[in-house]
């Protein structure tokens, strides 16, 4: 149990590494053949048992009773030969491999056997040959399978080839279907998002049919339309925000420059203030400064 565990888990791992394009093709394989290698078996049985009881076990019962109804005035009148030529008669069907007639009083009457025909099964038949109710002789026939059984072998051949070319048939159509319809897009599909990751969206998503991978593609564009449209928007955005801050920058700079104009007129009004202020004061002292020196 434990071992068989084991195995399952192995499997079960290796199934999950397995690609989506194994899986697929793995399961259609298993969906054809099982069914061919569970169904097939039984419907031979069915057909050898159909074949077997229609071929042989009813021409086992008709001879029998042939043989059973014929044999009664030969056997009466003790007529070997005639009795003879109706066995010869049932011996040329290459299945019959023994027919013998017995006397209720003399044993033995008549008899014929091919003993090369003894192969395969042998299906045996006896009968009682009855003269006005009364038991006088008895039919004895035997028969072999092996030609019936040659034969459902040759048509099972035939039939096991039949099947194989129409498994390899579906298969192959299935598998191009498969490739054609599902794996081609999805490759496609790869390389279209690989693309978009890459920031390509110029080129539009490859639609390879109208089915439901082509409407997954149709998404897909669509997809691409508005991101690239987000795109846009974002980059026009970002170039009216460059130029808005390079207008404030401008601004910002023509007025530190009108700034530093005013600053530098009122740092020379200062300085012209401070230098009448002192011519001023020299003024006033070098008038003090005038009537003593008269």
């Amino acid at each position: 149990m434990v071992i068989l565990m084991k195995i399952w888990q192995r499997c079960a791992a290796g199934f999950r590494r397995l690609s989506l394009k194994s899986v697929i093709v793995l399961g259609i394989a298993i969906g054809i053949l099982a069914p061919a290698l569970v169904v097939g078996p039984l419907l031979a049985m069915d057909n050898y048992r159909q074949v077997v009881d229609l071929r042989v076990n009813g021409m086992l019962a008709q001879y029998a009773t042939m043989l059973q109804q014929s044999m009664v005035a030969p056997v009466w009148q003790v007529d070997a030969k005639g009795a003879q030529v109706f066995i010869d008669a049932v011996m040329l069907n290459p299945d019959v491999v023994a027919v013998q007639i017995d006397d209720a009083v003399l044993g033995k009457f008549a008899a014929a056997e091919t003993p090369e025909r003894r192969t395969g099964k042998i299906l045996r038949e006896e009968r009682p040959i009855l003269h006005e109710g009364a038991q006088i002789g008895r039919v004895k026939i035997e028969i072999s399978t092996a030609l019936v059984e040659q034969q459902l072998q040759h048509n099972l051949q035939k039939v096991g080839i039949a099947l194989l070319l129409q498994l390899g048939t579906s298969f192959l159509l299935l598998f191009f279907l498969f490739e054609r319809r599902l794996m081609r897009p999805l490759r496609q599909l790869r390389l279209d998002t690989q693309r978009l990751a890459n920031n390509e969206l110029v080129q539009p998503v490859t639609v390879m049919y109208p089915d439901e991978m082509g409407e997954l593609a149709v998404g897909l564009d669509r997809m691409r339309e508005k991101l690239g449209m987000h795109i846009e928007q974002i980059h026009q955005f970002n170039t009216s925000l460059e130029q808005r801050v390079h207008e404030r920058t401008q601004a910002l700079h023509l007025a530190n420059e009108e700034l530093q104009s005013a600053r530098d007129t009122l740092k020379n009004e200062q300085e012209d203030i401070q230098r009448t202020d002192r011519l001023a004061a020299i003024g006033a002292l070098v008038a003090g400064f005038a009537p003593e020196l008269n």
